[in-house]
């Protein structure tokens, strides 16, 4: 990948919707070349797909939450067990494994801390694999994290489309008690 191809990436990170014709006046190419050259970023799975970014409040979505997992062993079915049930949750929108004291970070989304509290104690996902979760639950505001993130295909460190620690607030840290 050279320059030009970066400022492609840059410039339809921006807006997606962008024609052929005016990403290569953008990145001062002829419509053809720059054609072909989102196409092969695109066969090479540099460019993974086109979406439209929607705005959670306006669909409902006014939480955006943060829980780590700790499972309760390590063993290869267990960590099965565990990864199984995430993908039907589509509340759970990023799951990362961790080092350090817990396992998983899950990234969710609700329309509110009472969907949140009801996924966590109908639908655990703790509770597949041998797992514990002990919840520290980060409500980020809505306009701290809907913000796309410009400038990564540059090497450029960029908060923009993260949470600011300000834009955060602690609500209730510890185990998760269902009743």
């Amino acid at each position: 990948m050279d320059k030009t191809d970066h400022n492609i990436l840059a410039e339809l990170q921006r807006n997606g919707r962008l024609s052929s014709q005016a990403l290569a006046e953008r990145v001062g190419l002829s419509t053809s070349p720059c054609w072909r050259r989102v196409r092969k970023m695109e066969q090479s799975g540099v460019i993974k797909a086109h979406v439209a970014i929607v705005d959670p409040a306006a669909v409902g979505l006014h939480v955006l939450a943060y829980a780590q997992v700790s499972l309760e062993d390590h063993h290869p079915d267990s960590v099965a067990e565990f990864d199984s049930v995430l993908p039907a949750r589509p509340e759970i929108l990023e799951c990362h494994a961790m080092s350090g004291q817990h396992d998983y970070l899950l990234k969710i989304i609700c329309e509110s801390i009472g969907a949140y509290d009801r996924l966590l104690c109908e639908h655990d996902p703790a509770d597949q694999g041998r797992a514990h979760g002990q919840y520290e639950l980060r409500v980020a505001h809505q306009q701290e994290y809907d913000r796309a993130a410009t400038g990564v295909v540059r090497g450029e460190a960029s908060s923009a489309g993260a949470p600011s620690a300000g834009g955060l607030m602690e609500i209730a840290p510890g185990n998760l008690d269902c009743v």
